[in-house]
């Protein structure tokens, strides 16, 4: 192994080059085309921006295989959690927010999208302003890259390809069982469906007969989206968020924020496993259901607690998740700028219940439902690490897979 600086070390037999000599990059056919000119232009062809399809439009610049990276932004930043780079193929086009590379004789397209990835380019990004950053054409074609033999290129994208499928169709699969119980919990959260041996009727109630309410507490935390960029005061705090995230992996990252202040500040109003709360402020209608946690949390400010004692708890949240709950919570919102329900109005909203016993056997039914995806999703989650893994052995160098 050799060390190169701003690279670390590679094998001694991978040559070490330029990026603007062993790709093309052909920034001259991007076409930067406005949203006001996109909508007299819809089509089928892919209109790309660094990091995503921005629209479809009905002609295209670029036919084949290309790799793209951003001319500018912040996401640069954060490469450890998402790709800086862009693999396309096909017919499409690109906005002038991206540079465009076609691989040559000794580097496949394919090799540098993987070797960029989620690789740091700090050192060649110039700044345009507090959070924004450039890397123009000129310091793109001067970033190193080290260059197996290109039979060892090709194995080696052939081999992070077959993950990228696997992870990709374990994603469409979890995708699947998301609009599966979708179409389940609409039928029977609304008796359109119902069970074998249940035929009672369902009563009308109103919410505040149904849950115990519990809000009105001031506290040093926020119901939020966690971003990536939180900085977290101590180590306490980070162990009470990370809990509460690695349980809440299905809800995207929505997730009651709780710091070590507010957890010592409401220890009169705890949560307890199983407790249900929601967001009445910014995100309405994120419902969150408290985890078995070996701490007691604290209600934050921009959330509403509910309880029930006399229905079954699980059905309750089930249907509070759902697209029904969501809608009936968006109707008692206030259009401001921080959009905000308050508990009256909760209370005044209605739901028609079946018997508990009948609720008891929907909410298992959901219940396995959501087992299930969060099964998935931890199997998802897992294979991206390990494709990490996989990827910082073969790009370094370190595993090797000459035949």
């Amino acid at each position: 192994m050799v060390k190169i600086p701003g690279l670390g070390t590679v094998p001694i037999d991978w040559k070490v080059s330029k990026i603007g000599k062993e790709l093309q990059i052909l920034n001259n056919l991007r076409k930067p085309i406005n949203e006001e000119e996109r909508k007299e232009m819809k089509g089928i062809y892919p209109y790309y921006g660094p990091t995503k399809i921005q629209d479809y439009i009905n002609q295209y610049a670029f036919e084949g295989k290309y790799t793209l990276i951003g001319e500018d932004g912040d996401h640069f930043l954060k490469y450890r959690e998402k790709p800086i780079t862009l693999l396309v193929e096909g017919k499409f086009n690109v906005n002038n927010h991206a540079h465009v590379l076609r691989g040559g004789e000794n580097c496949l397209t394919e090799w540098f999208y993987y070797f960029y990835k989620n690789k740091s380019i700090y050192q060649y990004l110039t700044r345009q302003g507090a959070k924004r950053y450039k890397l123009t054409k000129e310091s793109l074609s001067q970033m190193d890259i080290p260059l197996p033999s290109i039979e060892e290129q090709r194995k080696i994208v052939r081999i992070l390809a077959t993950w990228d499928k696997a992870i990709e169709l374990k994603e469409k699969l979890i995708e699947l069982k998301k609009l599966q119980k979708k179409g389940i919990l609409e039928k029977l959260l609304t008796g359109k469906v119902r069970l074998h041996g249940f035929a009672d009727e369902w009563e009308e109630v109103k919410f505040k007969d149904v849950f115990e309410t519990v809000t009105d507490y001031v506290a040093n935390g926020s119901f939020a989206n966690l971003r990536e960029n939180v900085s977290y005061k101590s180590k306490e705090d980070y162990a009470i968020l990370l809990r509460i995230q690695d349980y809440s992996n299905r809800f995207k990252g929505n997730f009651v924020y709780i710091d070590k202040k507010a957890y010592d500040f409401l220890k009169k109003s705890t949560l307890s496993e199983g407790d249900i709360v929601i967001s009445n402020v910014g995100a309405i209608g994120t419902v969150f259901k408290v985890p078995n946690l070996d701490k007691p949390l604290s209600l934050a400010p921009n959330a509403i607690l509910v309880r029930s004692n006399n229905y079954n708890n699980e059905f309750l949240y089930q249907y509070l998740a759902s697209d029904l709950g969501k809608n009936q919570m968006l109707s008692i919102t206030s259009i401001t700028a921080q959009p905000k329900f308050n508990k009256t109005d909760f209370k005044q909203l209605v739901m028609r219940l079946p018997k508990k016993s009948e609720q008891e056997k929907i909410a298992e039914i959901l219940s396995k439902c959501d087992k299930e995806i969060e099964l998935l999703e931890k199997e998802y989650n897992q294979l991206k690490i390990q494709r990490k893994g996989l990827m910082q052995l073969l790009l370094t160098g370190k595993s090797r897979v000459m035949a």
